[in-house]
């Protein structure tokens, strides 16, 4: 996924106009037996799950 982000105006590092930035995003799949894990994790800390 490709996306054009904003960055910030920072006069101290001497960035008077606006960034625009172009990003990659990458998203890996999780392996059914890391899903498990996870799971099994999450569902042992109930406060976790609650946040």
């Amino acid at each position: 996924m490709t996306a054009k982000v904003r960055g910030s105006i920072n006069p101290y590092f001497g960035v008077y106009k606006e960034p625009l930035y172009k990003i990659n995003i990458e998203i890996k799949p999780i392996s059914a037996q890391h899903w498990s894990k996870a799971i099994k994790q999450m569902a042992s800390k109930a406060s976790v799950v609650s946040k």
